[in-house]
This record gives C-alpha cells, sequence and structure tokens, in this order.
C-alpha cells in the first residue's frame, strides 16, 4: 500500500500543515488573556539587582544595572497598558507589543544576569514572536533575508560560547560540551527557518489583511501559531539541553536529583527564612530508596519535553499535549518546590485553548454521536 501523498485527506486529517482556524472570538480572548500575562511577567522592581556578575545575551554588550539606580515609574508602566491593550483589541498590534517588548527584555536581561531566572524568557519568547508577525513589512517578502541574518547570528553566538568554554583536561569532554552548544543552537535555526517558511513568508495572505493598522483573522491566526511554535520549540530544546548536558544519561542519573532537590528548597530558608516543606527529607529518601521508580516519574518528564511538537500538529493533539505539559509543571511544583505558573498559565493559552474547547472537542463528540447512532440502528 503506498504511503499517503503531503495532499492527502487522510493525512490533513491528523497533521494540520498551517495555521490553526481560530475564530475572531478565540482570537480576541487568547490575545488579551496574554497581555493580562505578559504584563504580570514583568518585573518591575529590579532595584536589588546592582550587577550584572553573569552576563547573559544582551548584557554582554549593554549595562542594564541603570535600571535598578533609576526605576521606570508610573509613566512607563502606564504606555505599557495602553500598548497591551491596543494589541488585544487588535489595533496597531506591532506598535503596542513594542513597548513591554523591550522593557521585558532589559528588565529580564538585568535579572538574569545577577541570578537565574526561568519564569520571564517563555513569555518574552512568545511576544517576540508575536511582533515579529505583526511588524514584518509583508509587502516586501524578502523573508529569506532576515532568516540568513538570523542564521549568521545564531552561528557566531554557537562560535563565541565554544570559545569561552573553559580549558577541558579532556578532549570528551570538549566535544560533549561543544556538541551541546551546536545541539542547542541548531533547535533554535530549526525554529527561525519554520517561521521564516510557514510564517513570515505568508503566500497566501492578501496584503490587506496584513494591515499593520487593524490586521486581519488570518494575520491574528498566524502571531497565536508563531506563539504556539515558539512554546513548542521551548520545551524540545529543554530536553535536547537535558540529554547533552547529561552525556544522554539523564535517566540514569535521575537520583542524584536528591541533592538538587535539598538545595533549591533550603535556598529559601537561607535566602527568605521560608521554611523547608514537610515533605522534602520523605521524597529526597524516596528517590534514593526506590532509584527506578524516580527514573520512571523523571523520564516520562522528559519525554513530555521531548514532544512538546505535537501541540503543533492540530486542536486534539494541542489539547493532549497542553494538559501534559500542565500536568508536568504541577508534579514539578509539588515534589521540587519550583513554580511555573507563567508556563502554565501560556499552555492555557496556547495549547489547551478555553474559548476553543468546543471546537477541539467537536470530532470526539461527533464520533460519540455517530456511534450512538449505528447501536440503536442495530437495537
Amino acid at each position: 500500500m503506498n504511503s499517503p501523498s503531503p495532499e492527502s485527506p487522510r493525512l490533513r486529517s491528523w497533521w494540520q500543515p498551517g495555521v490553526f482556524d481560530y475564530s475572531q472570538v478565540e482570537a480576541f480572548i487568547m490575545r488579551a488573556a496574554f497581555a493580562t500575562l505578559f504584563f504580570s511577567n514583568i518585573q518591575w522592581d529590579v532595584r536589588a539587582y546592582t550587577t550584572q556578575r553573569n552576563p547573559t545575551g544582551l548584557a554582554h554588550f549593554f549595562d542594564f544595572t541603570w535600571l535598578a539606580r533609576y526605576p521606570l515609574g508610573p509613566g512607563w508602566k502606564g504606555l505599557t497598558i495602553v500598548g497591551l491593550a491596543l494589541y488585544a483589541l487588535g489595533w496597531l498590534p506591532a506598535l503596542g507589543l513594542l513597548p513591554a517588548c523591550v522593557i521585558a527584555i532589559m528588565m529580564g536581561t538585568l535579572i538574569d544576569s545577577t541570578a537565574m531566572e526561568h519564569t520571564w524568557q517563555l513569555v518574552t519568547l512568545i511576544a517576540l514572536s508575536q511582533f515579529l508577525v505583526y511588524a514584518w513589512p509583508r509587502a516586501l517578502r524578502p523573508h529569506r533575508v532576515l532568516v540568513g541574518i538570523a542564521f549568521i547570528l545564531l552561528a557566531c553566538l554557537a562560535a563565541r560560547e565554544m570559545l569561552l568554554l573553559p580549558h577541558f583536561p579532556r578532549f570528551k569532554a570538549g566535544l560533549s560540551a561543544c556538541l551541546g552548544i551546536a545541539f542547542r543552537y541548531a533547535a533554535l535555526g530549526m525554529v527561525v527557518e519554520f517561521l521564516g517558511r510557514e510564517i513570515l513568508s505568508a503566500k497566501n495572505l492578501p496584503l490587506a489583511d496584513a494591515s499593520p493598522v487593524k490586521p486581519g483573522l488570518m494575520t491574528h491566526r498566524l502571531a497565536i501559531y508563531a506563539s504556539t511554535v515558539t512554546f513548542a520549540a521551548a520545551y524540545v530544546i529543554c530536553g535536547i539541553s537535558k540529554l547533552v548536558n547529561s552525556h544522554f544519561q539523564w535517566v540514569q542519573k535521575v537520583p542524584y536529583l536528591s541533592v538538587q532537590l535539598l538545595k533549591s528548597n533550603w535556598a529559601g530558608y537561607y535566602d527568605r527564612l521560608l521554611p523547608a516543606p514537610e515533605w522534602l527529607t520523605k521524597v529526597t529518601q524516596g528517590i534514593v530508596d526506590y532509584p527506578n521508580l524516580a527514573r520512571l516519574v523523571f523520564g516520562v518528564g522528559l519525554i513530555i519535553e521531548l514532544a512538546g511538537f505535537v501541540v503543533l500538529i492540530n486542536r486534539r493533539f494541542a489539547l493532549a499535549g497542553g494538559l501534559a505539559i500542565i500536568a508536568l509543571h504541577l508534579s514539578i511544583s509539588k515534589i521540587m518546590n519550583l513554580n511555573f505558573q507563567e508556563h502554565i498559565a501560556a499552555a492555557l493559552i496556547f495549547a489547551v485553548n478555553l474559548p476553543g474547547l468546543r471546537r477541539t472537542c467537536e470530532p470526539w463528540l461527533q464520533g460519540a454521536q455517530q456511534s450512538d447512532q449505528v447501536l440503536r440502528e442495530e437495537t
């Protein structure tokens, strides 16, 4: 039997090669929800971050400590709120996202250059992907130029990171570290290529629909789908990083996570006098006593991260993948006392898609109704 062609209905029934068919109401609710998440994700008070002892990203080239000395006042907050409101309403979305994106990048870079924070990265990357879709001049469509520039920048960053590696006494360790960097930037390059090919080119998008003042529904769909691509890529890259940094022994080394659990929980006590949870000793001892069970639990989490791309297949896969990611974060919060509320919110917005839940489950409901009808006819 021949395999189905790329255009066959059988293949399209489970893999949707383009953007999802979001309705106007869905798109508006998703923009409004993300605007709320984006604003709440910005940490405005950065007065405690007076140094950049571990420069990250733009901090290698710019000094953002002036934000700690001269905090942004209510005027900047008001400008950000007005911009995000315009974005949520669908008016001038690129201009509306611009203040929030610039502020989030500056604040997040300063914070991340002092103490590692994970909460702002995903939300800011999603906002940047939407800004790119809304701001790109579709009348020109030279998307290959932009993708080429992005590839050059990624290659330069990867080369710079390799050159800054500490001296390794063993060739194998140095080679493994270089391969890890190459894997991460190759995954980012695949995301850039996908965004350029599937979204920025937008060959079938009428220019009137891409108006910078009030874009049409198709442009909003592209922006939401770009957000979903970024969301999925973040988890896949995270899973790849775990494998590469552990020399592909992540599952085997799971019992050593008990040390990380103790460190992450007792850090709250030493930094902010937060008492360690009562379950800490029991869980860490359980990981040591039952290493294979721990490997099974954390191995499932790794599989969920590596399979994050399933949220791009169609609505039903997005729902299942989103619920799996939410379950992963809830379990991490329970076991390791590491909360990822922003990631859960992003999964609810772009993967689970609560306002579109009825349309997502419609094929299942129709199948159940047909089965009931067949049973009634047989009886």
